[in-house]
């Protein structure tokens, strides 16, 4: 079930979440349904009346979509319904931002088989788990796929090897964030955030100590990623000094424009 937190928006409701979440593991119908939450005792079980408003409701903000329809010698239809690109997103958003940091993995995992979940960087995290070592840091790769879970391959780009780079932009702002963690608490000033991105705002309250211990085993096993985070610091130095040349350059001009006639 997918259990989200208290600060959730109210714009989709926690039944309607779970059964976004089933239909985007596998397309089905609400007879299939009505029968794997009972099975699973997934909120008591759900009703057949129940399923068909959650189901309406879903259709009409454009997350789901009839897949395939067949027509019984009743007349009536029987419909199966699978996620929409847009519903998937939807999804996307709700196990990253709005779920406990221990649901996560478990919820991405179940829908990495979607024929969207391509389209997003946490797929590749979990492609590329065992090339990178990850399963032995299981904390750091859950930061990872946090950070990095909502971020969505660029759609002109098609190579997979070319789209890592900007994969791997979060997985260092998520490793500086923890190496510094100490200093970034304590100061909050506009280089830390530049230099963090939307690691900056990360609280790992008391999983840092462990989180730090398994950055170190992370960077010994991959040292190719270290060469990337100190490649990734010194190019933002060397932005910043430019920028403050700049900045510098600027200063003789204060100064005529108060002796200029205007």
């Amino acid at each position: 079930m997918l259990r989200r937190k208290k600060s959730h928006r109210d714009l989709i409701t926690e039944k309607e979440a779970t059964v976004l979440h089933v239909l985007a593991q596998k397309p089905a119908t609400i007879y299939a349904l009505e029968k794997v939450f009972k099975e699973q005792k997934v909120f008591g079980g759900m009703s057949h009346a129940t399923l068909y408003s959650i189901i309406k409701r879903l259709e009409e903000m454009g997350y789901i979509e009839v897949k395939r329809a067949e027509k019984f010698r009743t007349g009536l239809m029987k419909k199966e319904y699978a996620v929409t690109r847009l519903g998937f997103k939807e999804l996307i958003d709700l196990i990253v931002f709005y779920v406990d940091k221990s649901d996560v993995e478990r919820l991405l995992s179940r829908i990495c088989k979607n024929k969207y979940a391509k389209e997003y960087f946490f797929y590749t995290l979990f492609k590329r788990r065992k090339e990178w070592f990850l399963d032995k840091t299981p904390k750091l790769f859950r930061e990872f796929l946090r950070l990095a879970g909502t971020d969505r391959k660029d759609e002109e780009i098609q190579i997979e090897e070319l789209n890592i780079p900007i994969c791997l932009l979060s997985l260092i702002q998520v490793c500086l964030s923890i190496i510094f963690y100490e200093e970034l608490r304590s100061n909050q000033d506009l280089l830390f955030a530049i230099l963090f991105g939307d690691a900056v705002d990360e609280d790992y309250g008391e999983d840092i100590k462990e989180l730090k211990n398994e950055v170190k085993e992370f960077l010994k096993n991959n040292p190719w990623f270290k060469e990337k985070i100190e490649e990734y610091v010194k190019a933002e130095a060397k932005r910043l000094r430019e920028y403050a040349n700049y900045y510098e350059s600027l200063l003789p001009s204060i100064g005529r424009f108060v002796e200029e006639k205007i």
